[in-house]
């Protein structure tokens, strides 16, 4: 099974200390696209496409420093 996520969009005010990217405000002490991503797995999906744009290599590297348990293929929407 393989899920999309759409991690590309800019919040209008700042979202828990992540720097305007809803994607890496923190919830729980990890960042949200962490969260989602490791929910996927556990529903059992077994590859997510994550689509990003705005503060692509922030969030980037957020998916690299943790164990997520599911493939990630990244895609780059330059107009986000």
């Amino acid at each position: 099974m393989r899920a999309i996520v759409l991690a590309d969009e800019k919040s209008p005010r700042p979202v828990n200390g992540s720097g305007h990217v809803r994607a890496l405000a923190k919830i729980a002490g990890l960042p949200l696209i962490v969260r989602n991503l490791r929910t996927l797995h556990s529903a059992g999906v077994e590859e997510a496409v994550v689509v990003t744009g705005f503060q692509a290599g922030r969030i980037s590297k957020a998916l690299a420093s943790y164990h997520l348990g599911i493939r990630v293929t990244e895609v780059h929407n330059p107009n986000w």
